[in-house]
Protein backbone atom coordinates (compact mmCIF):
# COMPACT_ATOMS: atom_id res chain seq x y z
CA UNK A 1 0.00 0.00 0.00
CA UNK A 2 2.68 2.50 0.97
CA UNK A 3 4.50 2.02 -2.35
CA UNK A 4 1.50 2.90 -4.53
CA UNK A 5 0.97 6.13 -6.48
CA UNK A 6 -2.40 6.59 -4.78
CA UNK A 7 -0.79 6.48 -1.32
CA UNK A 8 1.87 8.97 -2.41
CA UNK A 9 -0.85 11.44 -3.42
CA UNK A 10 -2.86 11.07 -0.21
CA UNK A 11 -2.80 13.65 2.58
CA UNK A 12 -1.19 12.73 5.90
CA UNK A 13 -4.65 12.42 7.50
CA UNK A 14 -5.81 10.05 4.72
CA UNK A 15 -2.66 7.97 5.08
CA UNK A 16 -3.15 7.74 8.84
CA UNK A 17 -6.74 6.51 8.38
CA UNK A 18 -5.70 3.97 5.72
CA UNK A 19 -2.94 2.60 7.95
CA UNK A 20 -5.34 2.45 10.92
CA UNK A 21 -7.79 0.42 8.81
CA UNK A 22 -4.92 -1.83 7.70
CA UNK A 23 -4.02 -2.50 11.35
CA UNK A 24 -7.67 -3.19 12.23
CA UNK A 25 -7.98 -5.56 9.27
CA UNK A 26 -4.74 -7.41 10.14
CA UNK A 27 -5.67 -7.63 13.81
CA UNK A 28 -9.12 -9.05 13.09
CA UNK A 29 -7.72 -11.58 10.62
CA UNK A 30 -5.10 -12.71 13.12
CA UNK A 31 -7.83 -13.26 15.73
CA UNK A 32 -10.02 -15.15 13.24
CA UNK A 33 -7.15 -17.44 12.25
CA UNK A 34 -6.06 -18.16 15.83
CA UNK A 35 -9.37 -18.31 17.71
CA UNK A 36 -12.11 -20.46 16.22
CA UNK A 37 -14.89 -18.76 18.18
CA UNK A 38 -13.89 -15.25 17.08
CA UNK A 39 -15.87 -13.39 14.43
CA UNK A 40 -14.57 -10.20 12.81
CA UNK A 41 -15.59 -7.04 14.64
CA UNK A 42 -16.82 -5.41 11.43
CA UNK A 43 -18.69 -6.72 8.40
CA UNK A 44 -16.25 -4.86 6.12
CA UNK A 45 -13.41 -7.06 7.40
CA UNK A 46 -15.25 -10.21 6.26
CA UNK A 47 -16.09 -8.67 2.90
CA UNK A 48 -12.55 -7.41 2.35
CA UNK A 49 -11.12 -10.81 3.20
CA UNK A 50 -13.44 -12.48 0.66
CA UNK A 51 -12.50 -9.81 -1.90
CA UNK A 52 -8.81 -10.41 -1.28
CA UNK A 53 -9.25 -14.20 -1.55
CA UNK A 54 -10.86 -13.71 -4.96
CA UNK A 55 -7.81 -11.79 -6.19
CA UNK A 56 -8.76 -8.25 -5.18
CA UNK A 57 -6.26 -5.76 -3.82
CA UNK A 58 -6.99 -5.01 -0.16
CA UNK A 59 -4.63 -2.02 -0.27
CA UNK A 60 -6.85 -0.18 -2.77
CA UNK A 61 -9.86 -0.66 -0.54
CA UNK A 62 -8.00 0.45 2.60
CA UNK A 63 -6.69 3.61 0.92
CA UNK A 64 -10.12 4.51 -0.47
CA UNK A 65 -11.73 3.87 2.90
CA UNK A 66 -9.16 6.16 4.53
CA UNK A 67 -9.84 8.90 1.98
CA UNK A 68 -13.60 8.54 2.48
CA UNK A 69 -13.22 8.79 6.25
CA UNK A 70 -11.25 12.03 6.04
CA UNK A 71 -13.46 13.63 3.38
CA UNK A 72 -16.73 12.71 5.07
CA UNK A 73 -17.98 11.24 1.79
CA UNK A 74 -19.27 7.73 1.34
CA UNK A 75 -16.87 5.11 0.08
CA UNK A 76 -18.88 4.89 -3.14
CA UNK A 77 -18.51 8.65 -3.74
CA UNK A 78 -14.78 8.37 -3.11
CA UNK A 79 -14.49 5.41 -5.50
CA UNK A 80 -16.28 7.41 -8.21
CA UNK A 81 -13.85 10.32 -7.95
CA UNK A 82 -12.09 10.35 -11.30
CA UNK A 83 -8.97 11.90 -9.75
CA UNK A 84 -7.95 8.62 -8.15
CA UNK A 85 -5.38 7.01 -10.40
CA UNK A 86 -4.40 3.41 -10.77
CA UNK A 87 -7.81 1.94 -10.02
CA UNK A 88 -9.72 0.59 -13.01
CA UNK A 89 -13.46 0.38 -13.45
CA UNK A 90 -13.56 -3.35 -12.64
CA UNK A 91 -11.86 -2.69 -9.30
CA UNK A 92 -14.15 0.28 -8.65
CA UNK A 93 -17.19 -1.95 -9.25
CA UNK A 94 -15.84 -4.58 -6.85
CA UNK A 95 -15.19 -2.00 -4.14
CA UNK A 96 -18.70 -0.57 -4.60
CA UNK A 97 -19.97 -4.13 -4.22
CA UNK A 98 -18.10 -4.46 -0.92
CA UNK A 99 -20.18 -1.59 0.44
CA UNK A 100 -23.45 -3.21 -0.64
CA UNK A 101 -25.36 -5.25 1.93
CA UNK A 102 -26.66 -8.52 0.59
CA UNK A 103 -30.09 -9.56 1.88
CA UNK A 104 -30.85 -12.58 4.01
CA UNK A 105 -34.37 -12.43 2.59
CA UNK A 106 -36.23 -10.50 -0.08
CA UNK A 107 -39.79 -9.88 -1.17
CA UNK A 108 -40.85 -12.06 -4.08
CA UNK A 109 -41.04 -9.72 -7.08
CA UNK A 110 -43.99 -11.71 -8.45
CA UNK A 111 -46.14 -12.25 -5.35
CA UNK A 112 -46.97 -9.38 -3.00
CA UNK A 113 -46.80 -10.27 0.67
CA UNK A 114 -44.46 -13.22 0.09
CA UNK A 115 -40.72 -13.51 0.57
CA UNK A 116 -37.78 -15.80 0.08
CA UNK A 117 -35.63 -16.41 3.16
CA UNK A 118 -32.18 -17.39 1.93
CA UNK A 119 -29.87 -19.97 3.44
CA UNK A 120 -26.09 -19.47 3.28
CA UNK A 121 -25.67 -21.13 -0.13
CA UNK A 122 -28.57 -19.17 -1.59
CA UNK A 123 -27.09 -15.93 -0.20
CA UNK A 124 -23.81 -16.82 -1.93
CA UNK A 125 -25.62 -17.35 -5.26
CA UNK A 126 -27.49 -14.06 -4.79
CA UNK A 127 -24.22 -12.28 -4.04
CA UNK A 128 -22.40 -13.78 -7.05
CA UNK A 129 -25.31 -12.99 -9.38
CA UNK A 130 -25.51 -9.43 -8.07
CA UNK A 131 -21.75 -8.86 -8.43
CA UNK A 132 -21.63 -10.17 -12.00
CA UNK A 133 -24.53 -7.90 -13.04
CA UNK A 134 -23.06 -4.95 -11.10
CA UNK A 135 -19.71 -5.29 -12.85
CA UNK A 136 -21.34 -5.51 -16.31
CA UNK A 137 -23.67 -2.62 -15.61
CA UNK A 138 -20.95 -0.44 -14.07
CA UNK A 139 -18.60 -0.97 -17.02
CA UNK A 140 -21.45 -0.10 -19.38
CA UNK A 141 -22.31 3.00 -17.34
CA UNK A 142 -18.71 4.24 -17.11
CA UNK A 143 -18.34 4.02 -20.88
CA UNK A 144 -21.36 6.29 -21.44
CA UNK A 145 -20.98 9.95 -22.39
CA UNK A 146 -23.36 10.97 -19.60
CA UNK A 147 -21.11 9.39 -16.96
CA UNK A 148 -17.92 10.70 -18.54
CA UNK A 149 -19.17 14.30 -18.48
CA UNK A 150 -20.66 14.10 -14.97
CA UNK A 151 -19.26 15.41 -11.70
CA UNK A 152 -18.87 13.06 -8.72
CA UNK A 153 -22.28 13.91 -7.23
CA UNK A 154 -24.04 13.12 -10.51
CA UNK A 155 -22.00 9.94 -10.94
CA UNK A 156 -23.09 8.90 -7.46
CA UNK A 157 -26.75 9.33 -8.42
CA UNK A 158 -26.22 7.40 -11.67
CA UNK A 159 -24.58 4.55 -9.74
CA UNK A 160 -27.34 4.59 -7.13
CA UNK A 161 -29.96 4.20 -9.89
CA UNK A 162 -27.87 1.48 -11.55
CA UNK A 163 -27.59 -0.43 -8.26
CA UNK A 164 -31.38 -0.27 -7.80
CA UNK A 165 -31.81 -1.75 -11.29
CA UNK A 166 -29.22 -4.46 -10.59
CA UNK A 167 -30.93 -5.29 -7.30
CA UNK A 168 -34.34 -5.64 -8.99
CA UNK A 169 -32.91 -7.83 -11.79
CA UNK A 170 -31.05 -10.00 -9.27
CA UNK A 171 -34.19 -10.51 -7.20
CA UNK A 172 -36.12 -11.58 -10.30
CA UNK A 173 -33.32 -13.90 -11.41
CA UNK A 174 -32.88 -15.48 -7.98
CA UNK A 175 -36.64 -15.78 -7.54
CA UNK A 176 -36.84 -17.66 -10.87
CA UNK A 177 -33.88 -19.84 -9.91
CA UNK A 178 -35.33 -20.68 -6.48
CA UNK A 179 -38.70 -21.50 -8.02
CA UNK A 180 -36.99 -23.77 -10.58
CA UNK A 181 -35.39 -25.56 -7.61
CA UNK A 182 -38.84 -26.24 -6.16
CA UNK A 183 -38.57 -23.52 -3.53
CA UNK A 184 -41.61 -21.31 -3.14
CA UNK A 185 -41.80 -17.99 -1.32
CA UNK A 186 -43.46 -17.93 2.08
CA UNK A 187 -46.09 -15.51 3.33
CA UNK A 188 -44.57 -12.58 5.19
CA UNK A 189 -45.36 -12.46 8.92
Amino acid sequence: MIHSATYANMSDAERAEAVAYAYEYASDLAKVHTTSAYSPSSKWVEKLYDYEQSGGDAAEYLMLRGMAQVSGKSLTETVLDSNISGIGDTERAQIIFLETTMPESFTDPYTKGHEYVLDTDQQRVFSETYLADLQRSFLELTSSQEYGAADVATRYELVKDMKADVNARTKREISNWLYSQGISPTKKP
